[in-house]
């Protein structure tokens, strides 16, 4: 860190601090950055969700309290007021919201300083009035500000630019992994056990959401269970906002018009690393059956580094994870079970040289040491 190019200071924005992908992983970069680089994290919204997991981390951050989107003209001013003070030689903000806030924050006098960040490779269904405006002036902006935008995958990227976003501005870099999926941990999945094992435990580990596709995992083990004779049971573990007992997930799926009399499901909420590296060693397969609300999916990821066998439907950048033969061909209860049907009927030896590298891929690929550079250099821009 002693090249005097490198960026000194760095003010982070992003809308708010709630469970999601790019808070958990903004959480990670802050906490990687080193002490000599002095980060500050500006939360436009409240204290919520993850913000206690920045403060044990020592992450400075600061709320300015507005819960109305509509407030964007305090958010505006007290945002400037923020980068007038901090001095930050980057300014790294995530989400369109944010986006567009820093943009008229840093104007005209940071603009030189500005970066963006593209998370999704699609945009959810019931996206609000006012993201959509926020996100048509991005595109317009975009042409003028900022000086550069990276985007969490080549799917992200593809997207944006069709969308009208200039590709020369946007640069390739992925998240990297959490420090805890590089222990020496052996999966035990039954499927690196057993030829044709009669018992299958599935886990999805996301926020309950339509659009993260859990109703249709449970409609598509209910099916598999009805026409594979040999399968005697099947687990479905649960895991992320939403999917506590007694959560929205758990509601939703009492309401399904299906037979779950072979099927066992545990709702485990929100669950701290240490518990997630336990969740993922008791399952089996790791299912991510998004209908496109994915950039970089970490929880995909975590599963294929730490050597479980996954499939996942083709968004964001999971055929790059999990290869095109682990690809869901569309997010239906259909295709899903087709999808779980043929991994059950290759041969043991091909799943667990597929695993392996799958797994070896992974780590040496998005690791802190490989990454984590390529956003300094990024910052560095002139």
């Amino acid at each position: 860190m002693s090249n005097s190019k490198v960026s000194k200071r760095i003010l982070f924005v992003i809308p708010s601090l709630k469970y999601g992908g790019a808070e958990i992983f903004l959480l990670r970069l802050a906490s990687a950055i080193d002490k000599d680089i002095r980060t500050l994290v500006v939360v436009i919204g409240i204290r919520e969700g993850l913000s206690k997991d920045f403060e044990k981390r020592g992450v400075d951050v600061l709320y300015l309290g507005l819960v109305n989107r509509r407030q964007f003209v305090r958010a505006i001013r007290g945002l400037r007021k923020i980068v007038h003070d901090f001095q930050p030689d980057a300014v790294q903000s995530f989400l369109y919201y944010a986006d567009f806030l820093a943009a008229f924050s840093t104007f005209p006098f940071n603009s030189k300083k500005l970066f963006w960040s593209f998370r999704g490779s699609s945009l959810p269904e019931g996206n609000s009035y006012l993201k959509k405006i926020a996100l048509s002036f991005n595109v317009t902006l975009s042409r003028f500000l900022p000086l550069g935008i990276v985007a969490c995958s080549e799917q992200v990227l593809n997207f944006h630019k069709k969308i009208g976003f200039p590709q020369k501005k946007i640069t390739i870099i992925p998240n990297f992994l959490s420090e805890w999926v590089f222990q020496e941990t052996l999966s035990t999945s039954n499927l690196l056990s057993q030829e044709c094992p009669s018992f299958l435990n599935v886990g999805l580990a996301a926020r309950f959401d339509p659009g993260k596709g859990h109703l249709e995992l449970v409609k598509a083990c209910a099916e598999l269970l009805r026409s594979e004779s040999s399968l005697l049971g099947i687990g479905l573990s649960f895991a992320g906002k939403g999917c506590e007992v007694g959560g929205r997930l758990q509601s939703e799926i009492l309401l399904l018009p299906v037979s779950l009399d072979k099927i066992n499901i545990r709702f485990n909420g929100i669950l701290e690393p240490h518990e997630m590296l336990r969740w993922y060693q008791e399952i089996d397969l790791y299912v991510m059956p998004s209908n496109g609300l994915e950039g970089f999916p970490n929880s995909l990821s975590e599963a294929v580094a730490l050597g479980v066998p996954a499939i996942a439907t083709n968004y964001g950048s999971a055929v790059d994870f999990v290869g095109e033969k682990r690809i869901i061909e569309e997010p239906s209860l259909n295709a899903i079970r087709k999808a779980i049907k043929e991994l059950l009927d290759e041969p043991i030896s091909q799943r667990i040289f597929d695993v392996k590298n799958r797994a070896k891929n992974m780590q040496e690929s998005y690791s802190k040491d490989v990454v984590l550079p390529l956003f300094l250099r990024f910052w560095s821009k002139e």
